[in-house]
């Protein structure tokens, strides 16, 4: 069954008629993923670009009942197809080969070599130079010397199509959404979209939403997908028991099977050493034998994933051959990982947020290699997607596992901020407070309704919703005697009222914030309280004793060594300047915040300095360059797809709005 695949079957076609092309061509690519139809369809499709015929031999590299095929033996056959006597083919393997390059050479013929093992099982089998090469294999064959076509999973569009050419038209049209469910919980895999298709067209009854609600279970989905002599399980198996042959055996297949415990998308090489307790190099080494394998994939460097449908079957290996302490341990091992990285990274870059935790969750358990600010930003880039679904699954399991939850969403919220994730940051919150409730943490849990209450505030802008959040986040601490986490729910409140215009209000929770944070020695705090009360002091009017504040800050942050305070201090102080018709200083203090913003990776300063600078230049007629800023600020806020350009939390944007007297 064939369908779609346009694109692969024209770069295929292109390297194999191409006078100039590399003569041998490999389609690697996972079990399942379709890669002899690809290579048959796409043999008869040019075959007639061959006029001296076309030979295909399956090496049997792919059964679990029939061995892979001897080089001798696929030669013998290939010898006498070509009119070779029985009597004449050479027993030894070079004479045989050396035989078959003779036989085919000036001839144009195409070779077709389906389910190879290894390059060992290929390499004899080369005929002449006047002869195309076409191997398909689940391992990369890099030592041909030819060109490699790695197939990936079919597109929704494909998918559908795929099930189409089985199912009716009309019932895909009746039920266009469920089908979309059924390509992608069978993850685009071409072996599972046949096997969903013939259940569908053998049971002409059944709605399309009853087989994607069978497979909707994580649990079932495998059992699932099988008709007849097809079944995706049996060939995953046959890919994970080809591992048994590698002299790395023992550390591929404890690789593959921790792989299967984390429900996050990517693994890298500290979590691959971390969930299986071998070192880095060791973990690299097994995760690129995996690899090798098209058991996993590397979108990145360091970066690995599993296709949706291997994991869930990764999956079950690890739950018929790990203990359930091993599997329990390993999860721990890979969460305080993520604890310890956060903790550093945290304190790179939002030194602020570390003084949030208390002593116990800034003890990390372990080590990770975050040493600058830039390998700070690196890391949170490049595991964000992983965050959320690393906390959700900590957060599922009580004792140490769910601990290890609250602590990493506290650990990760200020870096978050800054890069200006706030729906990550939303998210991981969310995930933890009913644990920071169950488990009794009342500053835990304090702390998460106010980084909520941020959350609402600035993203959303449900004012509702974020003051119910400072009100329970208050009565907590004020419970707990906590003078200086009331003191920051003071501060959210008063940040909320500015943005609700309530400025009397607002003056006052602010004022009294200031007062408690001094009193109790909590400078960092105190720098962003000094913040807040200039940007209400903007919105009044009194600019002056704004700038004074903007000053204060700023003076305060450089003898702290908190960057984060100057840039914003200095961004509004940039704002300040601008306002007054300053321009000269505006552009200096801008240039200033700008490099303070990119130095702490917050994006979401970034672009609100680069949008002033863009409205400054085109006040003094500069339109080129005013326009390179503005493009590149939306660039930054349209990466993060989330804040509106408007907001008063981040000081340098909040220039876009009217200054209200």
């Amino acid at each position: 069954m064939f369908a779609g695949r346009q694109a692969d079957v024209n770069r295929l076609e292109h390297l194999l008629l191409d006078p100039e092309g590399p003569g041998i061509v490999v389609i690697d690519g996972v079990g399942g993923v379709g890669k002899s139809e690809l290579a048959t369809y796409l043999a008869h499709r040019i075959s007639r670009h061959f006029p001296d015929g076309l030979f295909y031999v399956d090496l049997q590299g792919s059964s679990r009942c029939l061995k892979p095929l001897e080089p001798t033996d696929v030669l013998g056959r290939m010898l006498r197809s070509l009119g070779a006597a029985t009597h004449a083919v050479p027993p030894e393997e070079a004479e045989a080969a050396a035989r078959f390059r003779s036989l085919t050479a000036n001839r144009r013929m195409l070779l077709l070599l389906d389910n190879a093992v290894d390059s060992a099982q290929v390499r004899p089998l080369m005929p002449a130079k006047s002869c195309s090469v076409l191997v398909t294999s689940r391992r990369t064959l890099p030592a041909l010397g030819g060109a490699v076509h790695h197939l990936q999973p079919m597109s929704e569009e494909e998918s559908l199509a795929l099930l189409t050419s089985v199912v009716s038209a009309e019932r895909i049209a009746a039920e266009r959404e469920q089908a979309v469910r059924i390509a992608r919980l069978c993850g685009g895999l071409p072996l599972a979209l046949t096997i969903a298709a013939a259940r569908l067209a053998s049971r002409p009854a059944w709605p399309l939403r009853f087989l994607a609600d069978k497979l909707m279970s994580k649990h079932h989905r495998l059992d699932e997908l099988k008709v007849d002599d097809l079944e995706v399980r049996t060939s995953f198996a046959t890919s994970r028991q080809e591992l048994d042959n590698d002299p790395r055996s023992e550390e591929l297949v404890k690789v593959f099977r921790h792989m299967g415990l984390p429900h996050w998308p990517e693994i890298t090489v500290p979590v691959a050493a971390a969930l299986t307790g071998l070192s880095q190099r060791r973990s690299e080494e097994g995760l690129e034998g995996l690899l090798d394998a098209r058991l996993v994939d590397s979108p990145r460097p360091h970066h690995y994933l599993m296709h949706d449908l291997v994991r869930l079957f990764a999956t079950e290996e690890a739950r018929s051959h790990l203990p359930d302490r091993e599997r329990h341990e390993a999860l721990l091992r890979a969460f305080q990982y993520y604890h310890a990285a956060a903790l550093q990274v945290t304190e790179l870059l939002d030194p602020l947020n570390l003084r949030w935790l208390h002593e116990d969750e800034r003890r990390p358990y372990t080590a990770a290699e975050v040493y600058t600010p830039a390998d700070a930003l690196a890391w949170l880039d490049d595991h964000r997607r992983n965050l959320v679904p690393v906390v959700r699954q900590a957060a599922t399991v009580p004792g140490s596992h769910e601990t290890l939850a609250v602590q990493l969403a506290a650990a990760l919220t200020g870096p978050l901020r800054i890069r200006g994730y706030l729906q990550d940051c939303w998210a991981l919150n969310q995930i933890i407070l009913p644990a920071t409730a169950r488990r009794e943490t009342i500053h835990a849990e304090a702390r998460t309704h106010l980084v909520l209450s941020h959350c609402h505030g600035l993203g959303d802008q449900d004012t509702e919703r974020a003051l119910g959040h400072i009100a329970r986040a208050q009565a907590l601490y004020r419970a707990a005697e906590d003078t200086t986490g009331e003191a920051r729910a003071l501060l959210e409140w008063g940040t909320l009222l500015v943005r609700e215009e309530r400025y009397d209000e607002a003056a006052d929770r602010l004022l009294r914030s200031i007062a408690i944070l001094r009193t109790a020695g909590e400078p960092y705090d105190e720098v962003l309280a000094l913040h807040r009360l200039g940007l209400l002091e903007e919105r009044i009017g009194d600019t002056p004793s704004a700038m004074d504040n903007y000053r204060r800050g700023a003076w305060l942050s450089q003898d702290l060594g908190y960057r984060h305070g100057g840039f914003y201090h200095l961004a509004s102080l940039a704002r300040a300047h601008y306002r007054n018709g300053d321009h000269d200083r505006a552009v200096r203090r801008y240039e200033q915040a700008f490099l303070l913003a990119r130095e702490v990776g917050d994006r979401h300063g970034e672009a609100g300095l680069l949008w002033d600078l863009g409205r400054l230049f085109h006040e003094l007629a500069r339109g080129d360059r005013a326009r390179t800023y503005r493009h590149q600020a939306l660039d930054i806020m349209a990466s993060m797809g989330t804040l509106p350009l408007t907001s008063p939390e981040a000081p340098p944007v909040s220039s876009n709005a009217p200054c209200r007297r």
